[in-house]
């Protein structure tokens, strides 16, 4: 009775196949023992790897099942009647006899080939200068996709970390790049190279690193910002805009626009007042005065006020990230300060360039109540499009995730 194959899915099927085959002209003899113990070796070693080993690709399964069948092929040139009896000097044996250690060697080299393809890091550190002793910037990499996607944290002066979350449901299809900016958590700079030049450059230099010859650039807050400014500077570096939460697009505006301003910061005040917040406070014991309260608990009380800020939901309190040990507010005051853009008009430019752009906010951003600023800015622009999630705030990810996920997705695909 013939050994039972294993078990090896459905990328294993055609080997299997193939190495019965195999195994069928080995009963005439054609394959002497040790020959066809080591070819089977060598090919129960690369199901293994295929099985354990991710590294190992499709492509090299189909490398081998290429090779086993050239080699079946070959064996299937040999007349029935050559086969029935055993001849270790026939020529057309001591031809094919010739092939098996060639074969081997090759299977055993694609397998060393393969197993040396490390990853890189998906964490690295990208030079601004001299790679001993000059700053360097912190980046990370999520995601197996085969498109790059860049996203710029916001702040100035936050960290990456808040946007992790935002890739979620998008790692299979996207291999997302973040950094931490020049002078923010990981990224740390001297005072005199924090400037907004600075901060264009450096997303130049890992358009460079990355050898993409255009960028898809995702913003969040101040980010939003970054990416424009860099569009602005490098307009035929940029293939697609997303901007999530954006930031005023314009500077200066009109009288009417300021009025909006004020309107959407008034009903901004009236919402952190909103009784969810004092309830959830209040699940918690944290209304308490903060001399009662122990370090884990006022730690409680700082994120729920900042869900309060940031979120529509004041539940989701749990799942933000960040706070003042994170946050460094120079970087804020270095960059603004070094501003030479008196004024802007980021939605003209997006007009003029026609790549496809999309603004992603939420209906209870505090930077825009309601969006009713960032809608008229976009308005008239045939390629942007505006999406406005309801009951969300400024970490839009968070509350609505199935509904920014359905959004995101559309503006990457574009």
């Amino acid at each position: 009775m013939a050994d039972e194959e294993p078990s090896l899915g459905g990328q294993g099927f055609l080997l299997v196949k193939l190495r019965k085959r195999l195994h069928d002209f080995s009963f005439y003899g054609c394959v002497p023992n040790w020959n066809r113990s080591l070819f089977q070796l060598g090919t129960h070693f690369s199901f293994r790897l295929s099985n354990i080993y991710v590294i190992f690709s499709i492509s090299a399964i189909y490398i081998e099942a290429w090779l086993l069948n050239s080699y079946c092929m070959l064996l299937a040139s040999i007349k029935p009647s050559d086969m029935q009896q055993y001849n270790p000097n026939h020529p057309i044996r001591m031809r094919h006899k010739r092939r098996i250690p060639f074969l081997l060697i090759l299977f055993f080299n694609i397998g060393l080939q393969l197993l040396s393809a490390q990853k890189l890091p998906e964490e690295w550190f990208l030079s601004t200068g001299d790679w001993e002793n000059g700053p360097r910037l912190f980046v990370k990499t999520i995601g197996t996709g085969p498109e790059k996607v860049i996203l710029l944290h916001g702040g100035w002066g936050g960290e990456h970390r808040s946007l992790i979350r935002a890739t979620e449901g998008l790692r299979k299809s996207y291999t997302f790049i973040l950094y931490d900016q020049r002078g923010s958590l990981r990224s740390p700079f001297p005072d005199s190279l924090i400037t907004l030049p600075h901060h264009i450059e450096d997303l130049e230099l890992l358009r460079k690193e990355l050898r993409l010859e255009k960028l898809t650039l995702v913003g969040h807050s101040m980010g939003t910002f970054l990416a424009s400014a860099y569009h602005q500077h490098y307009p035929d570096r940029v293939k697609k805009l997303i901007l999530l939460a954006p930031v005023r697009l314009k500077n200066p505006v009109v009288e009417v626009d300021q009025a909006l301003f004020e309107e959407s910061n008034a009903q901004f005040q009236g919402f952190l007042k909103r009784p969810e917040v004092e309830m959830e406070l209040g699940k918690y014991r944290l209304t308490r005065p903060d001399s009662l309260l122990n370090s884990m608990e006022k730690t409680a009380k700082f994120r729920i006020n900042m869900a309060s800020r940031f979120l529509y939901d004041v539940t989701k309190w749990v799942r933000l990230t960040g706070g003042r040990p994170f946050y460094n507010p120079k970087v804020y005051q270095l960059t603004e300060s070094t501003n030479s853009m008196e004024s802007w008009d980021f939605p003209q430019n997006f007009l003029a360039s026609g790549i496809p752009i999309t603004a992603i906010i939420g209906d209870h951003d505090f930077l825009d109540m309601g969006a009713h600023i960032t809608s008229k800015f976009l308005a008239d622009i045939p390629n942007v499009e505006l999406v406005v999630l309801e009951k969300a705030g400024h970490e839009l990810w968070l509350d609505q995730p199935k509904a920014f996920r359905k959004a995101f997705k559309k503006g990457l695909v574009k």
